[in-house]
């Protein structure tokens, strides 16, 4: 694990999540069955709200690192809202999967041609969302430190 956390450091492993999570917003309103955009559903706008919290993460871990901060409430309930968030890309990434196991099962005519390249496409962005992911919570607890309740008190500047 300290070979893959010194090959990826922590800037290029927020980059990466932040590129990733940007194209897989937009591709989130893509229908691999149709090879269509969708922007009126409804169920497509949960992904990028959800990828709301990702970004604020993203940000805070990147000035905690930067400014040499502590592990604070903030960053600790930003990371505890991450949790549930894994579990939604897990199972977009499970459903696209599905997808893609049961192509066979349609007629080659009804499906787009750009079906498997899109679907394969996403699936890897996603598998690499989780994982990035996962590897961030790595570089905080690395780079900021571990959450210590007793003390986490202690460290609250009132002036902000």
């Amino acid at each position: 694990m300290n070979r893959l956390l010194s090959a990826i450091n922590w800037r290029f492993t927020l980059i990466l999540s932040l590129l990733v999570l940007l194209v897989l917003m937009v591709l989130n309103f893509y229908g691999l069955y149709t090879g269509r955009f969708y922007f009126l559903k409804v169920d497509n706008y949960i992904f990028p709200l959800l990828g709301i919290l990702h970004f604020k993460y993203i940000h805070t871990m990147w000035l905690k690192i930067r400014k040499k901060g502590y592990p604070d409430a903030q960053i600790r309930n930003l990371e505890y809202g991450l949790y549930p968030v894994l579990l939604v890309y897990a199972f977009k990434a499970s459903d696209t999967a599905y997808m893609m196991l049961n192509a066979s099962g349609f007629d080659d005519a009804l499906l787009p041609q750009n079906f498997m390249p899109m679907a394969t496409t996403i699936l890897a962005l996603q598998i690499i969302l989780i994982l990035i992911t996962l590897l961030s919570f790595t570089h905080r607890k690395k780079k900021i430190g571990i959450y210590n309740f007793d003390k986490i008190n202690e460290n609250i500047d009132f002036w902000q």
